[in-house]
């Protein structure tokens, strides 16, 4: 299930880029377009007019199209996740290396977060697999249901 709501976060993400990509085509299109109505927009005499103006305005395009499409995507999804203080959470350690060794799973590390909607989150990480948790779904759920989202 967390990979589905990845891959649908993903999706959203690269759906936003491929508008910024389609964006910055259609803004290098009306460049040369207005360029080829005027010949001494936006260059001089030297450069401007006719189907020169036309290879300008899609190279500034196609430049731009391809910048989107290398940077985009990564600094969409970084600004995407939220900055939120984590502290780990050892009331949890417990469960959760009894659900671990349920499971035949490396023990995550236990984290906890403030927040005021109940949250858990199982994220990997450099060192291993991390298992973020609001306060309020600590306070907020039974031991079971807390045990059970933890497991899912």
């Amino acid at each position: 299930m967390h990979n589905e709501l990845i891959d649908v976060g993903l999706r959203g993400v690269r759906r936003r880029v491929a508008l910024l990509v389609i964006a910055a085509g259609f803004v290098g299109v009306l460049i040369a377009t207005a360029a080829m109505f005027d010949p001494h927009w936006p260059l001089d005499d030297a450069v401007a007019g006719g189907w020169r103006t036309v290879v300008i305005g899609a190279l500034v395009g196609g430049g731009t199209m391809v910048l989107l499409m290398l940077v985009g995507e990564h600094r969409a999804v970084r600004r995407a996740w939220p900055t939120v203080a984590i502290s780990p959470a050892p009331s949890l350690t417990s469960t959760v290396e009894s659900l671990a060794i349920g499971l035949g799973v490396a023990t995550p590390r236990v984290w906890q977060f403030e927040s005021t909607v109940p949250n858990v989150a199982d994220l990997p990480g450099p060192h291993g697999q991390h298992l973020v948790v609001s306060t309020t779904a600590i306070a907020g759920l039974s031991p079971l249901e807390l045990e059970a989202v933890m497991a899912w």
